[in-house]
């Protein structure tokens, strides 16, 4: 008989360059490259990194999922005002569907940062007199709204050209408005005024703008950051395993699926002549038919554990590939061919071995 001749191709990748894209959607990649950095960070638990990744993430393609990611993260370092603009940024895109999976987590941050904070109502003159809060300039005097700040003793500094300059503690409680009032003395014509003002401590600002300056300089991403879970290394060696004992499975049944082949070519009757030939009736008898079939069927089994084995392989290469190093970065998928698996074919007249691209 002849026997059948069966093909098994395996999985390969080839990785074409691609071209340049339109400047909104190379926008919206970069910002979920960023994206996705920042949370690894956060999972890390590195969340001054994870912060500086996702302000350019939302600088660059700003939307409610980012800005519930940032005011998230922002929770973390205890940045209540920030937290507080984004997270309600967030919750106001109300049939947002990340905004929608996630509301209830976002309802609760929020209410925490509210009870970090409070207002602090100033008034007073001359007009023009410019503001300081917690070390910000918030604005010159009068004063249109009353100014967001976290609870606890804020510092405040009034000052005017021709006026002595006015420094305060006030103490604010959760949630309350505190109120103050100045009024800045003339400095009277032909005093003198000091030369420099003595230096104040004030506390750190609770704003944007410091960490834009140092998310401005990251145009690249982190070149630490673990480019995948870590459980991919483990899997990757559970892939390998798999491949081998699955290219083994298939190799033992190509042995048997050839042996009952072989018995069905060279089985002779009493007479000395052949006993099974696919043209006599029923193959030979249900003997031969029952070796026919079997080896059939041990065809299949090898075609199934072969193809499993290459599909093994290539998800152990990539997971290597891709699975982070003891922190160190991960390298990404090397270009050029690289060898996954190798084993015999099915009809066990040769080799075959699976590649990836």
């Amino acid at each position: 008989m002849r026997r059948p001749l069966v093909s098994i191709s395996f999985l390969a990748t080839l990785w074409f360059g691609v071209p340049a894209l339109p400047a909104p959607v190379q926008a919206a990649d970069d910002a979920e490259k960023f994206t996705q950095q920042g949370l690894r960070y956060m999972r890390a638990g590195d969340d001054e990194r994870a912060r500086v990744a996702l302000v350019r993430a939302y600088k660059l393609a700003p939307n409610p999922r980012r800005a519930g990611q940032l005011g998230m993260c922002e929770m973390n370092l205890a940045r209540w005002i920030d937290a507080e603009a984004h997270l309600g940024e967030a919750l106001a895109a109300t049939k947002h569907p990340w905004v929608v999976e996630n509301q209830a987590v976002l309802v609760q941050f929020i209410a925490k940062a509210k009870d970090r904070l409070g207002w602090v109502e100033i008034t007073g003159r001359p007009d023009g007199a410019e503001v300081e809060v917690a070390g910000k300039a918030v604005g010159v005097l009068p004063l249109t709204s009353a100014v967001r700040v976290v609870t606890g003793d804020v510092f405040l500094r009034v000052a005017a050209p021709g006026h002595r300059t006015v420094r305060r503690t006030v103490r604010v409680q959760a949630n309350q408005r505190a109120q103050v009032t100045f009024d800045l003395e003339k400095i009277p014509q032909g005093a003198v005024a000091k030369a420099a003002e003595p230096a104040v401590d004030q506390p750190a600002v609770d704003d944007l703008a410091a960490d834009n300056q140092l998310a401005e300089r990251v145009t690249n991403p982190p070149s630490d950051v673990p480019q995948g879970p870590p459980w991919r290394r483990t899997g990757a060696w559970v892939a390998a395993g798999s491949a081998a004992l699955l290219a083994g499975v298939g190799g033992m049944a190509v042995l048997f699926r050839d042996s009952r082949y072989e018995e069905f070519n060279t089985a002779k009757n009493s007479s000395g002549d052949l006993r099974c030939n696919e043209r006599f009736p029923n193959n030979g008898g249900k003997y031969c038919n029952a070796l026919l079939t079997q080896g059939k069927q041990w065809t299949w089994a090898a075609i199934g554990g072969f193809s499993l084995a290459g599909v093994a392989a290539v998800m152990s290469v990539y997971w290597f590939a891709t699975a982070p190093n003891g922190g160190a970065t991960a390298q990404a998928p090397p270009r050029g061919l690289a060898l996954s698996a190798c084993g015999p074919t099915v009809t066990g007249l040769g080799a075959g071995c699976a590649f990836t691209f």
